[in-house]
């Protein structure tokens, strides 16, 4: 049980259970479908009409991603109608352990902790796709610009630094 990942969230402790090659491999195509619209705006393979040399694609892109991050966002938050939010929170439900209880998302939860809740699922699927998300990351180096981005917004609205590292 020492292999378990842990975190503090709220002052109260989440613990993540391993998930299952099955149940991963379904969340994974789901996380992947959900975001495969969001990402192919934010990584253009051009630069004002242009094709970008290996060497600036990454400084380029940045710049880019910076100024269409914003829309990528909102494109992903459009995506996630309150069905797909909840399929997103049950999924993660059956593996996320708060206080030593399986999450449910009413008990542990409310109006004023709703960002709690989002850094809990932030958790959660960080750690348990960490290798996707670094995959596409290596892959596609303007997603650091995007999530600087997605970050500095979040310190902005919620007063925090690091709520989504």
């Amino acid at each position: 049980m020492n292999d378990l990942k842990k975190k503090l969230v709220g002052g109260r402790q989440v613990v993540l259970a391993k998930v299952p090659a099955r149940d991963a491999r379904k969340m994974q195509m789901h996380l992947a479908a959900l975001l495969s619209e969001p990402l192919s705006k934010a990584l253009p393979q051009e630069v004002d009409g242009q094709a970008v040399k290996v060497a600036d694609q990454k400084l380029a892109q940045m710049v880019k991603g910076l100024t269409i991050g914003a829309g990528a966002l909102s494109s992903l938050f459009a995506s996630l109608d309150d069905g797909e939010m909840d399929k997103l929170i049950d999924q993660a439900a059956r593996f996320v352990f708060i206080d030593s209880k399986p999450m449910d998302e009413n008990e542990h939860f409310t109006a004023d902790t709703l960002l709690d809740l989002y850094e809990v699922l932030w958790f959660f699927y960080s750690e348990t796709f960490g290798g996707f998300f670094g995959a596409i990351r290596s892959r596609f180096p303007q997603i650091e610009s995007l999530k600087a981005l997605i970050q500095s917004k979040a310190q902005i609205l919620t007063g925090t630094a690091g709520a989504l590292a």
